[in-house]
């Protein structure tokens, strides 16, 4: 268990995030802390929000700025469901692509390329499963 302002804890030996202290969180007592990579992607103004911790998943609010890309890259080790909350992606999963508008959900399964353009500012949730540190 861990506080929620170290979103680099881990489980001692592994790349698993140690879960929350706590199980209730208001947003405004989460940091929102700038990352420059995840899961091998090089990032550029991205901020992320770490909002809850469990056993076997976790789940994040990512910021993107207009313009950037989140470069293709695979994960190995979890799987990924997002909803877009705000703004507009041209999302890319393996051989499809589509246009993501506020409230549309995917996911980033394990073992298949993905990446994303961002077409306006914008912010998602991702629920990650198992809770691996990917920053």
């Amino acid at each position: 268990m861990r506080d929620i302002t170290d979103i680099n804890a881990v489980r001692p030996g592994t790349n698993l995030l140690a879960e929350f202290d706590r199980v209730f969180v208001k947003d405004a007592d989460i940091p929102k802390t700038p990352i420059r990579s995840a899961d091998g992607a090089q990032l550029s103004n991205v901020a992320v929000k770490l909002l809850m911790v469990a056993d076997r998943m976790h789940m994040l609010k990512v910021y993107f700025t207009k313009g950037s890309v989140v470069s293709e890259h695979v994960h190995t080790d979890h799987s990924t469901i997002v909803c877009l909350q705000e703004g507009h992606l041209r999302v890319y999963v393996g051989d499809e692509v589509f246009d993501a508008r506020p409230g549309d959900v995917w996911q980033h399964p394990r073992g298949v390329p993905h990446y994303h353009e961002v077409l306006e500012d914008s912010y998602v949730i991702e629920i990650k499963s198992p809770a691996s540190k990917t920053w």
